[in-house]
């Protein structure tokens, strides 16, 4: 019985290690390296021509990064044209700056129909700058709970510019 007992507690311990692993994600535009984001738990990160997504057991978080020379504020201002492969007619109705690290974005909420089956939904979507370019990140859905919302910001506060090779 004992040696049950601590096959269960190794094997709870073994989960717990593999749900806390980080993984370092390196999002692209024109196959060049723009910034790193950190994980936790199982991650797979999926391009997807314009965009790419990663999911998390927390999360699907879908990232554009815009034009060279492209604003913050002029970004914010077309968002829903940005996000419209996944979230369309999307109508802002809270704005507000956050912390995501060292970095500063602007957390734009609102509401629209899911593009993928026409489903009322919401949206939440992170504007802000990092290494120099312009990024929209975006979580959505018919129901989205506080988790979801936690683990976005939480992954987007690891964000860090990639450094450029010699």
């Amino acid at each position: 019985m004992k040696k049950l007992w601590l096959m269960g507690l190794l094997f709870c311990a073994g989960v717990v290690c593999a749900q806390t692993k980080t993984h370092k994600v390196t999002i692209t535009n024109d196959k060049k390296p723009i910034f790193q984001l950190t994980t936790t738990g199982r991650t797979e990160v999926t391009p997807f021509g314009d965009k790419t997504v990663v999911q998390t057991p927390e999360m699907f978080l879908h990232i554009w990064i815009q034009k060279e020379g492209a604003s913050v504020t002029g970004t914010i201002a077309r968002v829903a044209s940005v996000i419209t492969n996944d979230v369309e007619e999307f109508k802002a109705k809270k704005q507000h700056q956050v912390k995501l690290g060292q970095l500063q974005g602007t957390l734009i909420s609102g509401s629209g129909v899911e593009a993928d089956d026409g489903d009322d939904g919401t949206a939440e979507v992170v504007v802000f700058k990092v290494g120099g370019r312009v990024v929209v990140a975006c979580i959505h859905g018919e129901r989205m709970g506080k988790a979801e919302h936690k683990a976005m910001l939480k992954t987007l506060s690891t964000a860090r510019p990639v450094k450029p090779s010699l």
